[in-house]
């Protein structure tokens, strides 16, 4: 028998489960009393249900939950989920970097995308950081959701002058 908790309470009542961002801007479940971080949701089958059926992954792949429809989801909670789905649907181009900083063993980036804010968080550089030229880059986040640094001169000097430091250290 599976763990897996699939959620499909009554259609007027929402589902016992919270999605929201830690102080990280990292997504986390919180479900029965418990709260699964750096987790990842993805639409499951038949995807043709683009509201319905969304899969929750912990931070290893396995997964947690299966929510029937995001409408059961209170509002915030829905939001979180929209938001993530489309962004996994897409390659959200870097268009500023806040911050890079290493924090209990991950180089942690804030960044505005064009998708909006964006908290990329890299352990494994080598496997994370992948070169498409001399100024463009793949960034790949701890969920496997991609960011593109599209074009480094591209960026405010600010910006860019935090990415060439770290790339010439790290990539």
């Amino acid at each position: 028998m599976s763990n897996l908790v699939y959620y499909r309470p009554d259609c007027d009542s929402h589902a016992p489960v919270r999605l929201h961002r830690n102080d990280r801007g990292m997504l986390v479940l919180e479900m029965d009393g418990v709260s699964y971080e750096r987790i990842q949701i993805a639409y499951g089958l038949p995807r043709a249900l683009p509201q319905g059926y969304i899969a929750v992954q912990n931070q290893l792949g396995k997964q947690i939950a299966l929510i029937h429809c995001l409408s059961l989801l209170d509002e915030a909670s829905r939001a979180e989920a929209t938001r993530e789905l489309e962004r996994a649907a897409l390659l959200p181009v870097i268009e500023r970097i806040d911050s890079i900083a290493y924090e209990q063993g991950d180089w942690v980036w804030q960044v505005q995308t064009s998708c909006g804010a964006e908290t990329i968080v890299m352990r494994a550089t080598s496997e994370q950081l992948h070169r498409l030229s001399q100024r463009r880059w793949i960034l790949v986040n701890y969920n496997d959701h991609r960011c593109e640094l599209r074009d480094l001169t591209a960026l405010d000097d600010v910006s860019r002058l935090q990415a060439e430091d770290w790339l010439e250290r790290f990539g």
